[in-house]
């Protein structure tokens, strides 16, 4: 999996749920940061997500 960090580029599940396409709920999105999406080669392609707060 290719891991890159941009600092200061973060959005929020909502936001993110909000520019996907097909609107999935904020609770979909945070399902493929946990479990990944599964892409056309087969492979599981997750969201990189950083936890904040409590």
């Amino acid at each position: 999996m290719h891991e890159q960090t941009v600092p200061g580029n973060l959005t929020t599940l909502s936001e993110a749920a909000k520019i996907a396409s097909g609107r999935p709920s904020t609770n979909c999105v945070w399902r493929w940061c946990r479990n990944g999406v599964p892409s056309r080669g087969g492979e599981r392609i997750g969201l990189q997500h950083q936890r904040v707060g409590g």
